[in-house]
């Protein structure tokens, strides 16, 4: 896997250099105030000890292919959020679904549409680090307005409603279905070696 730049962001490998802009940026996030909001990390979970683990478990991460990228600001180098492409199937699909999240007290800026830009890329992309993807898709609950805004930014299509797909909350979640190809960014998929 690779880094990508954005005009704002970095989508960074986490690595151990990452550690001081992952601890101010969950110092800097707000608590949730929506329901599709992440908590931020507490103080006593923002510790080199536990940033050392989640970096074990992003790594066994990538191993499977379910990576993950921190976005990190290129203004200060704090993080602002993550992306995550998972759930990939290769044979006769070739495709995997999308997940990003921008900490609350950075939304409206459009940080979002900018980091899953770049992570359209890192899917669709058959360059080093590139996942050479067909297909992406993401699930949205239906009331998730702002969510549903960044993957029609971002070139997603609406594909249909699936009742009770995700356990979300404590209860089974219908999600509306978006999803785009290789061929919606104007490229051709060329097949693995």
């Amino acid at each position: 896997m690779a880094d990508l730049e954005t005009p704002r962001l970095t989508l960074a490998v986490p690595d151990p250099r990452h550690f001081a802009g992952w601890a101010a940026g969950h110092a800097a996030a707000a608590p949730p105030v929506s329901p599709y909001d992440h908590a931020p990390r507490a103080p006593d979970q923002r510790t080199r000890a536990h940033f050392d683990a989640l970096l074990a478990d992003l790594a066994r991460r990538r191993a499977e292919e379910r990576p993950v990228w921190f976005l990190v600001r290129n203004s200060d180098g704090q993080l602002a959020g993550s992306v995550t492409i998972f759930d990939v199937a290769r044979g006769s699909s070739h495709s995997g679904f999308v997940g990003y999240h921008v900490f609350n007290h950075l939304t409206g800026q459009g940080l979002a549409t900018e980091a899953l830009g770049g992570l359209i890329e890192l899917g669709f992309g058959r360059g080093p680090g590139c996942m050479g993807l067909h297909r992406l898709e993401a699930c949205v609950e239906p009331d998730n307005r702002a969510s549903r805004a960044v993957l029609a930014r971002c070139g997603f299509r609406f594909e249909g409603v699936a009742r009770r797909r995700i356990l979300q909350r404590g209860a089974w979640r219908d999600v509306e279905i978006h999803a785009m190809t290789v061929e919606d960014i104007g490229r051709a998929w060329i097949p693995p070696e």
